[in-house]
């Protein structure tokens, strides 16, 4: 027997269902409960994703973090040598940018720049000291990213996208960020939203020019697209929302990207 939850008990308080068929029956159920917009609801996609109704309002998660499992940080770089270059010049530019989730000192920025350069032109049996300077620093800029994740557990992997990191462990995998890249082709971004499993979907893209006016593109069933033809050295907002069933989801966070030369 499913027991009663009243509108008192309701309030603040945090319920997870699979998603599942009864995962969903007891989710409905609860929305139809005076109160229910008091307390946060999250139906869990599984590896890494779900759907979040909090305060009535279905927003969609970009990981869905155990609160009793602790969340570690990783840098995740190639070990080929111009990968990890490429990578971590990468990571410099993430850093810089006005809209990023943490404030990374200056000179913290200027010692990773320093430690990179020292290893992108060291050669022979002196390259192995010179990476691990250079990934000592990095994991100093990684602190502060890793003491946002904790203080947010809801928005970590957000957080930790928006620095180049990656989360390991349960949604550890870029397939359960919502991110953007730079294309080799000029005047190209690519999108990768959040992968889920359910059949009846569809991604539905949208961009800006200047953060303000917003210009949808053509849907797609897999959780990847394009957008060609903007204008090189000029930032470019980009954000989606997912149909499940015929259902609008939330929509995503906003995120802004230089567009490649």
């Amino acid at each position: 027997m499913t027991k009663v939850v009243t509108a008192a008990k309701l309030k603040e308080l945090e319920f997870r269902f699979p998603n599942t068929w009864r995962g969903r029956s007891e989710a409905a159920k609860l929305r139809r409960t005076p109160g229910y917009e008091f307390s946060t609801i999250i139906l869990d996609f599984g590896r890494g994703t779900g759907v979040k109704i909090e305060h009535g309002s279905p927003v969609v998660l970009m990981g869905v973090i155990d609160p009793n499992v602790a969340i570690i940080l990783v840098p995740n770089l190639s070990d080929d040598f111009h990968d990890c270059i490429d990578e971590v010049e990468a990571m410099i530019v993430k850093w810089t940018d006005d809209d990023d989730y943490v404030t990374v000192p200056p000179l913290q920025i200027t010692g990773v720049t320093t430690a990179k350069d020292a290893y992108k032109a060291s050669k022979g049996a002196a390259r192995k000291g010179k990476r691990s300077k250079m990934m000592t620093a990095i994991n100093g800029v990684m602190v502060l990213y890793q003491n946002a994740c904790n203080l947010d557990r809801d928005n970590c992997f957000e957080i930790a996208a928006s620095g180049n990191f990656h989360i390991r462990g349960k949604g550890g995998d870029t397939k359960q960020i919502w991110h953007l890249e730079q294309s080799a082709i000029a005047g190209e971004i690519l999108l990768f939203g959040v992968v889920v499993d359910d059949r009846a979907r569809t991604y539905n893209w949208w961009y800006s020019l200047d953060g303000l006016a917003w210009v949808q593109m053509t849907g797609t069933y897999y959780a990847h697209t394009k957008k060609s033809g903007l204008i090189p050295g000029t930032n470019v907002w980009f954000k989606y929302q997912l149909s499940l069933n015929d259902v609008l989801q939330g929509m995503s966070t906003e995120l802004k990207i230089q567009v490649p030369a």
